[in-house]
């Protein structure tokens, strides 16, 4: 389909003496072409064949616009085209803005229900050992797993902690990478318990924490770390077994109450999961936000590129 020829200006009559260049600069087109060349003379150019060849009262249609009026148009249509497309680039960012709030936001709730659950896996499985502590007698494994447990909860706790405060720092990629770690952490404890560690790898790694970033006092309940070489030498874990094999409970069997020492970890891991939660949903629902408006955003830029585009075909 060919383009619409648009409506003339004028029809002009020549008059004698009147030639094409003073017709033209009339009308303000530099080039007589463009009139000579509009498709409504086509008539006159097939009668003249020359625009010198003119004759008085032949008639002229002036085309609608002049050079001016046409670098105008010109210009105009450039700026409303160049909106337009501004307007779908931005269009298609807050749609990708969008998707991703909306991604952050649901694996923020994940990552808070699957802390939540290994915070309360580990819990259950603290009172199991209590319980079954009670009327154990083989004292070793219980020694052996009672570390185990220390061991693993060391590393819940400290992660929680490092979670929290990636979430608070808005860092969302170190948050999961904490995350999957602690949550992967729990499942071993849970399908694997660190019993065969025993104290060798319990002191070891509890002795490591020196000097790291708490100093000198472990993760959980305030136990100095200089109280780890009583932990692990052989006559203080000699005499822990043989006083729990007797039926001596745990505090009576050595120089500090370890199962308050767990409880008071795991009482810790939970400050952090609650934190982690408020964190979490504060984080989700902004993310959700940011997601509503990226969208109410998406739309206007599209409707404002359709104006700007149909803006741009328009002619005065």
């Amino acid at each position: 389909m060919s383009a619409a020829i648009p409506k003339p200006k004028a029809e002009h009559k020549v008059r004698k003496g009147e030639t094409y260049d003073k017709i033209g600069k009339k009308y303000g087109f530099r080039n007589f072409d463009d009139i000579w060349k509009y498709p409504k003379n086509a008539a006159l150019v097939k009668l003249r064949k020359d625009p010198k060849s003119i004759q008085p009262d032949d008639i002229v249609v002036i085309p609608a616009y002049n050079d001016e009026e046409r670098k105008e148009i010109q210009d105009r249509q450039r700026k409303y085209l160049y909106a337009a497309n501004m307007e779908k680039l931005a269009a298609s960012r807050f749609a990708d803005q969008a998707a991703a709030d909306r991604k952050l936001a649901d694996a923020i709730d994940r990552m808070a229900a699957e802390h939540k659950a290994a915070g309360d896996a580990y819990m259950k499985e603290y009172l199991k050992s209590v319980k079954k502590a009670d009327n154990w007698s083989k004292g070793v494994d219980y020694a052996n797993m009672v570390f185990g447990i220390v061991n693993a909860l060391r590393g819940l706790v400290l992660k929680s902690a490092q979670a929290t405060q990636a979430l608070a720092k808005n860092a969302a990629k170190e948050f999961e990478k904490i995350s999957n770690s602690l949550i992967a952490d729990s499942k071993v404890f849970m399908y694997a318990p660190l019993i065969s560690e025993g104290t060798k790898a319990a002191g070891k790694a509890l002795t490591d924490q020196k000097s790291g970033p708490l100093g000198d006092f472990m993760i959980f309940g305030g136990v100095v770390i200089e109280s780890i070489g009583k932990w692990s030498s052989p006559s203080f874990y000699g005499q822990t077994v043989s006083l729990l094999a007797e039926g001596k409970g745990w505090s009576e069997a050595s120089t500090f109450d370890l199962q308050k020492d767990c409880k008071d970890c795991l009482t810790k891991m939970k400050t952090e999961q609650i934190q982690i939660q408020k964190l979490a949903k504060q984080k989700a629902a902004a993310a959700r936000n940011r997601a509503a408006w990226a969208d109410n955003a998406a739309k206007a830029a599209q409707k404002r590129q359709k104006e700007c585009t149909e803006e741009a075909k328009k002619r005065p």
